[in-house]
């Protein structure tokens, strides 16, 4: 229909098929013939050194065992590496079996052989036959290497652990007037809050993972809280990663949070806020410039950017010069209906409006957040919130209620609804489950026992045929 090259003119359908299906040329089966070669002869490397024994068999006194056989095929892979075919496997373990080659009764010889010495009950396998001896592992000697081992790394970890309490002392003079290795942050984090033998042993892992912000979060309110050292807590430091320390080791001291560097960043950072609003709180210049903001942002304002100027609202009262009127620190209102009521006081658009004509009559406001944060005299860095009460904690709110482990058993051996499995009484349904798992026990010992009498036929068989080729 569309002849020998088939081109539909559909970017989805067949096109240059003439092209693909051309013979190949000699340099292509060439490349074609020596990967072949190669895959082949790196396939038999990996076969020669691995362990020829069943999957689920305990290897055998060398991991190297390999069941000879003298029924050696060549590896057929007319398919294609594109095709991903896989050729069948190669029979020179003498484990397997394919349609090209004939019935080797000394290979099922030796897999019985190897399936009866390495099975284990313990592993889910086929086991031994009754009488067998297991080989059992010496408990008592694995321990002791350990601790020998231990004892050995014990002299470098006592080195390492004098350096590194050595560097987190360093760490803790730093200024803002050079850099701050992240790798040495971690470090004496770690020291800070866990000690330096576990930084000698550990390294820097518990300190956890940044953020790419954090470094420069930190930088931020260590020069925050050497701005206002006065406000720092009572016997307290005045550099600001010492502070950083005495966090990681009021932590350690009450095994409470943070844990990691991440987080005790924050509470840095938090506690640096607070100390700037509590130094600022009074601070003339701060209420000036915070009133010329409030300024620009209503009528009146000079400047370039005139979509940030907005018109009071229809529910504020105005005086003479386009303030708003202010009675006993509260606006006055207009009554209006509608839309154009006055919200209510907690409105946070209500607060913005208050807030502003407080800075331009000149008082001080009582929405500001540093004000607000000031004067929570009830915080306390020792006692926050934030550092987590040791456990056990009890179960957030309104969590969907789990449902039972031997209920859910229990319905997956009768293949019943778990609703239903639910509504039993627990006498009846640990009765049902005692039953049921009695049962399961039973049908898994037949199919065992069922495979070890399958396997003794296979040997009896091959000793039958030998007798007869004798």
């Amino acid at each position: 229909r569309y002849g020998p090259a088939l081109n539909t003119g559909s970017s989805t359908g067949i096109r240059n098929a003439a092209r693909h299906a051309r013979p190949l040329s000699a340099s292509e089966r060439q490349r074609r013939a020596i990967t072949r070669s190669r895959a082949r002869a790196r396939t038999h490397r990996e076969r020669s050194t691995s362990n020829s024994g069943p999957r689920f068999a305990t290897p055998t006194a060398s991991e190297n065992n390999i069941i000879a056989s003298t029924n050696h095929s060549e590896l057929r892979n007319v398919c294609g590496p594109r095709t991903d075919v896989r050729a069948r496997q190669d029979p020179a373990n003498g484990l397997w079996v394919s349609r090209s080659e004939p019935h080797n009764t000394t290979n099922a010889h030796s897999t019985v052989n190897v399936v009866a010495q390495t099975a284990s009950l313990t592993i889910g396998g086929s086991g031994p036959p009754a009488g067998s001896v297991s080989v059992s592992w010496d408990q008592s000697a694995l321990l002791e290497r350990v601790a020998a081992r231990l004892a050995d790394r014990q002299a470098v970890w006592d080195m390492i652990a004098v350096q590194a309490k050595r560097r987190a002392a360093d760490a803790a003079s730093w200024g803002l007037d050079r850099g701050w290795p992240i790798g040495r942050l971690r470090e004496a984090w770690v020291v800070w809050r866990y000690g330096s033998r576990c930084a000698a042993e550990l390294g820097a892992a518990p300190a956890g993972a940044l953020e790419d912000d954090d470094p420069r979060r930190l930088r931020r309110a260590v020069a925050r809280y050497e701005r206002h050292p006065e406000c720092a807590p009572r016997a307290w430091p005045t550099q600001g990663l010492a502070a950083l320390a005495v966090i990681g080791a009021l932590a350690s001291e009450r095994d409470a949070r943070p844990q990691t560097l991440h987080y005790a960043i924050r509470v840095l950072d938090q506690l640096s806020r607070r100390m700037r609003a509590n130094a600022t709180v009074n601070d003339t210049q701060r209420r000036d410039r915070a009133a010329a903001r409030a300024r620009r942002r209503h009528p009146g304002a000079q400047g370039p950017i005139g979509f940030r100027i907005a018109a009071w609202p229809q529910w504020v009262a105005l005086d003479q010069h386009g303030d708003p009127l202010l009675h006993e620190g509260e606006l006055v209102l207009v009554i209006k209906a509608g839309i154009h009521s006055a919200p209510d006081r907690h409105d946070p658009h209500y607060q913005q409006i208050l807030r502003d004509a407080q800075l331009l009559a000149g008082l001080w406001p009582h929405t500001d957040g540093r004000t607000t944060m000031a004067t929570d005299h009830d915080y306390d860095h020792q006692t926050a919130r934030r550092h987590a009460r040791p456990g056990p904690y009890p179960p957030p709110q309104n969590r969907p209620a789990r449902p039972e482990p031997a209920d859910v058993h229990l319905a997956q051996l009768t293949a019943l609804p778990l609703h239903t499995v639910q509504h039993l009484d627990t006498d009846k349904r640990d009765e049902l489950l005692k039953h049921y798992r009695a049962e399961r026990a039973q049908q898994r010992t037949t199919e065992r026992d069922a495979l070890c009498a399958r396997l003794a036929d296979l040997t009896n068989h091959h000793t039958q045929d030998n007798d007869g080729d004798a």
